[in-house]
C-alpha cells in the first residue's frame, strides 16, 4: 500500500518545545492505537456511546461485559484490557456516585499495574538528512525544516522553527544524529509512539508546528526492527 500523509500538532507560537510527539497509549479511549475486530471492541464502543448519551448505568454494564470479553481474548494483562478499564473509570467519574469511590480506586490501581507491565520506553539515535521545505505565511520568521531518515527516506518529520535551521546550518553538513524516545506496547510487540528528544546536541528550539509524514510506501519503517522485551 502506498500513501502520502502528514500528521502533526500545532504548538503555542514561539515557545521552547521538543520535537513533535506522536503518542498513542491505551489510556486514550477516544482513538485506539490499533483496530481489533473482536467482541470486546463492539461492547467497548457501545459502552462509549452510552456514556456520551449519559446513560451511565447501561454504559457501566456494557463496559463490564467488554472487560470480560477483552480478558478472554487477550488475557488479564494487555493494553486492550487497560483501555476498557479506563472507560469504566470515565463512566464512574461522569456518574459521580460516592458509593463508587472504592471500586474507582481499584480500577485505577489495576489500570496502572497493566500500564506498568505493558508500556515501555526505549531511546534510539538515528542518522537523518535535513533540508528546507516551503515556508508558511502564518509564521514568516519560521523556517520549514525537514528531517528524513537516511535509511528510510520515505519517512520524514517536519518542524517550523525560528532557530532550528540556524543550528543545523552551523553544523556544516546535511546529516545530523537525532535521538528518539520510543513508546512500545509489550503485549502486542509494537511501537505506539515516538518523541524526538534531541537533534544533534540541541534539546530545545522555538517551534510553531511539527508533523510526521510518509511519501510512498509506509513499509519498511524506521522502527520495524525494534525488539520489545
Amino acid at each position: 500500500m502506498t500513501l502520502d500523509r502528514d500528521s502533526g500538532r500545532q504548538a503555542a507560537p514561539r515557545t521552547l518545545l521538543r520535537c513533535g510527539v506522536v503518542l498513542l497509549l491505551f489510556v486514550s479511549s477516544s482513538v485506539p492505537a490499533r483496530t481489533d475486530d473482536g467482541r470486546w471492541k463492539r461492547l467497548y464502543e457501545e459502552a462509549g456511546r452510552l456514556l456520551i448519551d449519559k446513560r451511565y448505568a447501561a454504559a457501566d454494564e456494557k463496559a463490564r461485559e467488554a472487560l470480560v470479553a477483552a480478558e478472554q481474548e487477550f488475557g488479564p494483562v494487555h493494553t486492550r484490557v487497560g483501555e476498557v478499564l479506563y472507560l469504566m473509570i470515565a463512566i464512574k467519574q461522569a456518574h459521580g456516585r460516592p458509593s463508587d469511590a472504592s471500586e474507582l480506586q481499584a480500577l485505577y490501581r489495576r489500570m496502572q499495574s497493566i500500564e506498568k507491565a505493558t508500556i515501555g520506553k526505549h531511546e534510539r539515535v538515528v542518522s537523518m538528512r535535513w533540508s528546507y521545505g516551503e515556508p508558511k505565511r502564518d509564521w514568516p520568521m519560521a523556517r520549514h525544516v525537514i528531517l528524513r531518515f537516511v535509511a528510510f527516506p520515505n519517512h520524514r518529520i517536519g518542524i517550523y522553527s525560528d532557530d532550528l535551521g540556524e543550528y543545523l546550518e552551523a553544523l556544516g553538513t546535511e546529516f545530523v544524529d537525532v535521538t528518539f524516545r520510543l513508546t512500545y506496547d509489550k503485549s502486542s510487540n509494537t511501537v505506539v509512539g515516538t518523541n524526538c528528544r534531541a537533534i544533534g546536541e540541541l534539546t530545545e528550539w522555538q517551534q510553531h508546528y511539527s508533523y510526521s509524514g510518509v511519501s510512498g510506501d509506509a513499509k519498511p519503517s524506521p522502527w520495524d526492527d525494534v525488539v520489545v522485551k
